[in-house]
């Protein structure tokens, strides 16, 4: 057990799987928390780290986001995608020093992007590598807003929905949880997921993995996809999609009763048929009785009042679940 998890155990941290999933909290007080500034521990992220070289020209040629409007006052987000324009990585990117890019990711992500980007690193001279010296906390609410000054490195990232992520220098981690906690109520990753799934930011898991083009997951409503930057891996069936193609699916935020929560990669049914129309995006329980996920759907499937949401590919089997598809923050392109 690591010295930051021995911590944040003191600080009533529940852990599942290597992960903070409560600190007594439940879905049932999810409504209320939100109306409180928070304080998240994102053990499910992680940091990849471009030291040295060209690492911002390596990433200008293999994400979908303009790496020249990177500075150290902002941060962009981005995917990286196969040859044939499927998204295998979601990060957003910050400017960790004057030559050091971080990519925070999920951890799962970490591996796939490591082997896909660092076949590049010896051609541009730099070293990539996960960061574990730097810890990732989330915010919420007002504090999001009151940063304290701190003497190590750090780095806010603002997401779309008011919320910051927060790369921190190991050493100050724990100092400046003690002092957040002052002004902030923990809570665990459960509810941080469910405030993705609410600002309509999508999530690539091990079962979604080269399944989307970036279109169907709404990136280019969250300025993830820049349509004049040039070459990039993926990028002719990107730009083709925009100006030639039809997008038959995208991602919509549906709400279904119960407290069974649907599995990332899920295929979805039609009642009585057996192709699948869409693929489960990420879920959460939403209060004790309602669970919201992002979904990739056909539009005839959003307009269905009921859908299999619990399938396996191949299969429709599972309950039937009445479907209620709610609104997202940003505007989509008919």
């Amino acid at each position: 057990m690591s010295n930051w998890q021995q911590f944040l155990e003191s600080r009533n941290a529940q852990f599942k799987d290597g992960l903070v999933v409560s600190f007594g909290e439940n879905a049932a007080d999810y409504s209320s928390l939100q109306e409180n500034s928070l304080l998240f521990a994102l053990e499910d992220h992680a940091v990849i780290t471009l030291t040295g070289g060209n690492g911002s020209q390596l990433l200008q040629g293999q994400v979908t986001c303009d790496i020249k409007t990177l500075n150290a006052e902002n941060s962009l987000f981005g995917a990286h995608c196969t040859p044939k324009g499927r998204v295998i990585a979601l990060f957003h990117i910050a400017q960790w020093t004057e030559d050091t890019i971080a990519l925070i990711t999920r951890k799962d992500q970490v591996e796939t992007l490591l082997q896909s980007l660092g076949k590049f690193a010896p051609f541009f001279k730099t070293e990539i590598r996960v960061n574990e010296e730097i810890k990732i906390l989330g915010l919420s609410g007002e504090v999001a807003g009151q940063l304290p000054e701190l003497s190590a490195p750090y780095k806010n990232i603002p997401l779309p929905d008011g919320r910051q992520l927060l790369l921190i220098d190991n050493d100050e981690a724990q100092s400046f949880w003690e002092e957040m906690e002052n002004k902030a109520t923990t809570a665990g990753l459960p509810l941080w997921e469910l405030m993705d799934i609410r600002a309509g930011l999508p999530k690539i898991s091990t079962a979604t993995i080269d399944s989307f083009v970036p279109q169907m997951i709404n990136l280019q409503a969250l300025d993830a996809i820049s349509f004049k930057k040039g070459c990039y891996s993926g990028q002719e069936v990107v730009a083709r999609m925009k100006y030639l193609g039809k997008l038959k699916k995208r991602m919509y935020r549906l709400s279904i009763a119960g407290n069974t929560i649907p599995t990332i990669g899920n295929a979805i049914y039609l009642p009585n048929q057996t192709q699948s129309i869409g693929t489960v995006v990420n879920a959460q329980q939403a209060d004790e009785n309602q669970i919201e996920l992002l979904a990739v759907l056909t539009e005839a499937a959003a307009q269905a009042d009921a859908l299999h949401v619990f399938g396996e590919s191949g299969s429709n089997s599972g309950p039937l679940s009445t479907v209620t598809v709610l609104s997202l923050p940003y505007q989509l392109e008919q």
